[in-house]
């Protein structure tokens, strides 16, 4: 597991360092589910083939699915 600090600019954006960006093959576009909880903010990789598996399983278990937050909730 890789730790590092990153700060807020005034436009609201974060840099997520270079160290970590390489560790998780990050690309220029990647999308992010962004997740509050209990006060923390976390950041969830949206890769095709989670959604693909994870919209699968949750067909066949009768879940109604209403947006991608449903997918990895």
């Amino acid at each position: 597991m890789e730790v590092s600090v990153a700060k807020l600019s005034q436009n609201g954006q974060i840099v997520i360092p270079s160290e970590i960006r390489n560790a998780a093959k990050l690309k220029p576009a990647t999308r992010f589910l962004v997740i509050t909880k209990d006060g923390d903010i976390i950041l969830k990789q949206i890769r095709a083939e989670d959604i693909d598996q994870k919209v699968v399983k949750m067909q066949k278990s009768s879940k109604k699915i209403e947006s991608i937050a449903d997918v990895y909730a």
